[in-house]
């Protein structure tokens, strides 16, 4: 990017982006980058009516945001002008370089986890897609472990998810841990983080959990007051999240969380901020599952 001219950078950022088969996904494109233009368009025009219909009533113009697994960086650039500022974390520098040219913004810091967890930085709301749904659930352990560690108490964790609709269906699907995980260290947390995105880089799967077991792992990280709000189709236009929407097994879901001042045993754990939750988003229906 640095030795491409400034005014070539956009569209060579758009066929690198174009090679992989999961951030364009689904729109026609060729290898010579026919139809990238238009892609990435939908891409940020569906995502700003993600945060407008669903996200906005979790933000706020003083808060500090983490957009974990940014991607090309269109829920960055979307959230950027609600919030204070966003640190958006992606495994692949690469793909960082790329978003810093598609969509940058005065508070945007685009970084690698390696970067970011473990330097101490506090925010106030942590946000992601799609990455808990690519992930088995030690992955998904290690990523809250370190979300956790990064949200001030009372913070707010949002993710969009997918769950089960058969309750009696089995349990994790394939890529997912059967047993539980134990703590990992921060060091541990992250390299696994990044091997999880890495090994599906090239074919991402969405493997739906049931909502008590979703439930169980974000509590058992720290969090409490934690709801499912089902997502209805408009809210979700690509990605894994998309066929998943198409399963009868399984839905899209909003999962919105309080992180506790502590972790703690027991089923009661639920701080006085954690009960100062926001509402639920206007185009979500009824929670699937309370914690």
């Amino acid at each position: 990017m640095a030795l491409t001219p400034s005014s070539w950078r956009p569209g060579l950022a758009l066929r690198l982006l174009g090679l992989a088969p999961h951030y364009f996904h689904g729109h026609g494109l060729s290898f010579r980058g026919h139809g990238l233009g238009s892609a990435a368009h939908r891409s940020r025009v569906s995502l700003e009516m993600f945060v407008r219909d669903v996200l906005e009533p979790y933000l706020a113009p003083e808060q500090d945001l983490l957009d974990v697994g940014c991607g090309p960086g269109y829920l960055t650039r979307a959230v950027a002008g609600r919030v204070w500022s966003v640190t958006a974390l992606d495994v692949s520098r690469g793909v960082l370089s790329c978003a810093r040219i598609l969509n940058p913004a005065i508070n945007i810091d685009y970084r690698t986890p390696q970067d970011f967890f473990g330097s101490g930085r506090r925010v106030d709301i942590a946000v992601s897609l799609d990455v808990a749904t690519w992930m088995g659930d030690g992955e998904l352990t290690d990523l809250l472990d370190l979300v956790w560690a990064s949200l001030r108490p009372g913070g707010c964790l949002v993710l969009r998810t997918c769950v089960r609709s058969d309750v009696s269906g089995p349990g994790p699907g394939p890529g997912q841990d059967a047993e539980p995980v134990g703590r990992s260290t921060l060091a541990a947390g992250q390299s696994r983080l990044a091997h999880s995105r890495g090994s599906r880089r090239g074919s991402p799967h969405c493997h739906p959990r049931q909502a008590d077991h979703l439930v169980g792992l974000v509590e058992q990280a720290g969090f409490g007051s934690v709801l499912l709000h089902a997502l209805h189709a408009p809210a979700v236009e690509s990605g894994p999240q998309r066929a998943v929407a198409e399963n009868a097994a399984a839905q899209n879901c909003l999962l919105v969380a309080i992180r506790r001042y502590d972790r703690i045993g027991g089923s009661d754990r639920i701080t006085e901020a954690a009960a100062q939750s926001p509402p639920p988003p206007q185009r979500a229906s009824q929670p699937a599952a309370r914690g």
